[in-house]
């Protein structure tokens, strides 16, 4: 009577200990489906018939994915894990869009600094003359300022030459004649009185001196005096 006792504990021992876990275990462990490249939607009815629950989705910015599609998921797709597990996902918010900053007033530098905070960049950049701009500062934007753009985009910009009627003297020193003729036309103004002088420490064609002097403000179509060597 004893031993039968005994041998029945045993049994309830074993079943309680090792057959009924294995049982239960291999009944509550599912493979996580790959739900990568799917709709929210689909995502959650994939994982809903794996009697798994999605958890904690989190957006993010990306260029290749269309909005509303998971990008990443965790666990792994083929992880086996148990009934209920919480599923947690990333999905694509699509490319993102920046608002513009202001950049009239800037120079160069400084807008190319502002835009790249944002993840923007400077693009295009051209040169008109502009009455209420300082010379070299941003005189105009190719997406106005509160305008969206979208990540990593180029703005092109508009330098200000300063106001056509006043325009700075570019410096012709050292210079060579065609030099100084390209120089003075793009900048509005004329070769005026061209003074021979003779130097051996200089090249021929040379200009020596200029005036009025680099950097001088005059009016529109004034004419520059220089002195060359022989």
């Amino acid at each position: 009577m004893l031993g039968e006792e005994l041998a029945l504990g045993v049994l309830a021992l074993l079943a309680d200990k090792i057959i009924l876990p294995l049982f239960v275990h291999s009944n509550s462990t599912v493979k996580v489906p790959n739900v990568m490249g799917k709709s929210i939607e689909e995502a959650r009815l994939l994982l809903g018939q794996n009697k798994l629950e999605v958890q904690g989705i989190r957006e993010v910015a990306n260029d290749k994915a269309p909005k509303g599609t998971v990008i990443n998921q965790l666990p792994y797709p083929n992880a086996e894990v148990k009934e209920e597990r919480r599923v947690y996902l990333t999905v694509s918010k699509g490319k993102e869009i920046v608002r513009v900053p202001s950049l009239i007033g800037k120079s160069l530098r400084d807008a190319r600094v502002a835009l790249m905070r944002l993840g923007l960049q400077i693009g295009a950049t051209s040169y008109e003359f502009s009455e209420t701009i300082q010379q070299d500062l941003v005189s105009a934007q190719s997406v106005p300022a509160g305008g969206e753009a979208q990540f990593n985009e180029a703005i092109s910009v508009v330098l200000s030459r300063g106001s056509e009627s006043q325009i700075t003297v570019p410096d012709l020193v050292n210079g060579t004649m065609d030099e100084a003729r390209e120089k003075l036309l793009e900048a509005g103004l004329t070769l005026g009185e061209v003074t021979d002088v003779h130097d051996d420490t200089y090249m021929g064609e040379t200009i020596l001196s200029q005036h009025p002097a680099a950097g001088t403000i005059v009016p529109k179509n004034t004419p520059v005096r220089v002195s060359v060597t022989k």
